[in-house]
């Protein structure tokens, strides 16, 4: 994954050779980067989502999925972390955010049972909700929920280690690997521009 603007430049690589993708509009998946495991990317006007796609409780025992490794290389941008605990790719110079990740989050296929999980299983038919997969609904079958519709949603810890060469996704281990969870389970690190560079002024 590569972004560019205004000169400055952001790219994420998988550690190792990605298998050819299936494209299917905005959406490239490339199956079986670990056993099990697929990394499902989408093209969006200001940035990209990537969701990684935990298909089993055996997919996820794999070591790798501990901490996942991802290549960071950067022109003219310095990489932090926020508060928030997502991140900001600043401008080595003017220190303004070019891109921004809000915090990773991950969750399963369980149904979630909040007031707000259930109003979008029968509101949000088509729609998406939270991060990442399709909000049609966690208790129709063949169907992916949405973050706002899972039973288990947790945080992402993210960092950027000295060096900025790896950016480092550690998941939570109760939603990757807990004896009640459901699988698919979903990880969903994305990044784009600041949301103010979408807006735009038309007086006449």
């Amino acid at each position: 994954m590569r972004m560019r603007r205004a000169g400055r430049e952001l790219s994420l690589s998988w550690p190792t050779l990605l298998p050819k993708p299936e494209v299917e509009g905005a959406v490239a998946t490339y199956p079986s980067v670990l056993p099990g495991v697929d990394l499902r990317m989408t093209a969006q006007a200001d940035g990209f989502a990537q969701l990684l796609v935990v298909k089993s409780a055996e997919a996820a025992a794999n070591p790798e999925l501990s901490e996942l490794r991802l290549e960071l290389d950067t022109r003219g941008l310095s990489v932090q972390e926020t508060s928030e605990g997502g991140l900001q790719a600043l401008d080595e110079g003017a220190k303004g955010a070019v891109f921004e990740a809000p915090k990773p989050m991950m969750w399963d296929s369980s149904p979630g049972d909040s007031p707000a999980a259930a109003q979008s299983r029968t509101t949000a038919a088509g729609e998406t909700a939270g991060h990442g997969a399709s909000a049609t609904g966690a208790e129709e079958p063949g169907k992916e929920p949405a973050a706002g519709e899972s039973g288990k949603l947790a945080p992402v810890e993210v960092e950027v280690p000295d060096g900025q060469g790896e950016l480092v996704l550690t998941p939570d281990a109760d939603v990757l690997r807990g004896e009640d969870t459901a699988y698919p389970v979903f990880i969903d690190p994305q990044w784009h521009s600041p949301k103010a560079t979408a807006w735009t002024m038309v007086s006449k």
